[in-house]
């Protein structure tokens, strides 16, 4: 089993072998996306330059910090 850390390299590395990647995520956890947004940056220069999303929806005003998405709170 790969540890966390080796997945996006292992992602990489796969995806030089495709023209397709699909990430699933859960809809309950916000890091999800920011790993799915990680992933993306990442293939871009492998010339991935097609996102396509289930769905996306702004977070509600006055939501806690605490509760947005990790790329919302850290957009580096």
């Amino acid at each position: 089993m790969k540890a966390a850390s080796d997945v996006p390299a292992e992602i990489e590395k796969r995806a030089r072998q495709t023209s397709i990647v699909i990430v699933t995520e859960s809809h309950e956890r916000s890091e999800h996306r920011g790993f799915s947004t990680s992933t993306a940056t990442r293939l871009r220069p492998l010339r991935y330059d097609t996102l396509a999303l289930e769905a996306l929806s702004p977070s509600m005003p006055g939501t806690p910090v605490q509760y947005l998405a990790s790329f919302v709170q850290h957009p580096r």
